[in-house]
C-alpha cells in the first residue's frame, strides 16, 4: 500500500461519526478508490489502462473538454446540476487514478491541464475545487510538467483583479498543490 497516492483516512475517522449513512459512503468511497487505483495499476503492465479500457479515457476526456476544452472565458460558462456532476466526477476519477498510471498514460492525462486551468475560472465552486485538486494532483506525480502549467496559467490568474473567481480558483489551486506537495514545491 506505500506505492498509493490517494490517502486513505484513519480508520477511527470512516467508521466514527455518528451519521450510519455518512459513514457507509465514506468507506463505499474509500473502498472504490483503493479498488480502481489497485485496478488501473494492473493495467500499466499491459500496456497501459487508456489503451486496455478506452471507456476510461472516454469518461475523463468527453465531459471535462465538453465543458472547458474550448478557448471560450470559463466564467461564462452555464452548466446544468447534471453536466456539473459529471464534470466534478471526471476530475475525481482523474484524481484518484494519477498516480497509478504508467508514463504514456501520465502524458495523456495532463492533456487534460489546460481545460482544469479554464475550469479554474469557473463561478461554481465545485468545479474549481475539483480542478485545483486535479492540478494538485499531476504536480504531486508529474511535478515537471504540473509545475510548468501552474507557473505559466495558473499564476497570472491572481493578478486578475477584475474576476474574483479567478483569483479564488488560483489560489485554492496554490494552496492544494503546496497542501499536497508540501516541501517538495
Amino acid at each position: 500500500m506505500e506505492h498509493l497516492t490517494y490517502l486513505p483516512p484513519a480508520d477511527d475517522e470512516v467508521l466514527g461519526g455518528t451519521d450510519d449513512v455518512q459513514r457507509e459512503l465514506r468507506i463505499k468511497k474509500r473502498g472504490a478508490s483503493m479498488a480502481l487505483e489497485e485496478v488501473v495499476s494492473g493495467l500499466g503492465s499491459t500496456g497501459g489502462a487508456f489503451q486496455m479500457v478506452p471507456a476510461l479515457w472516454t469518461r475523463m476526456h468527453d465531459p471535462i473538454m465538453a465543458a472547458f476544452g474550448a478557448a471560450a472565458d470559463a466564467s461564462t460558462v452555464h452548466l446544468e446540476s447534471d453536466k456539473m456532476q459529471e464534470v466534478v466526477d471526471s476530475f475525481q476519477l482523474a484524481c484518484c487514478i494519477a498516480g497509478a498510471l504508467v508514463a504514456e498514460d501520465l502524458k495523456i492525462l495532463t492533456t487534460l491541464m489546460p481545460a482544469a486551468v479554464r475550469a479554474l475560472e469557473s463561478k461554481h465552486a465545485p468545479l474549481r475545487h475539483m480542478a485545483a485538486r486535479f492540478l494538485s494532483e499531476i504536480c504531486c506525480v508529474d511535478p515537471l510538467a504540473g509545475m510548468e502549467a501552474v507557473i505559466r496559467t495558473v499564476l497570472p490568474l491572481l493578478g486578475d483583479a477584475a474576476n474574483t473567481a479567478r483569483r479564488l480558483g488560483a489560489t485554492e489551486a496554490l494552496y492544494k498543490i503546496v497542501n499536497v506537495m508540501e516541501l517538495k514545491v
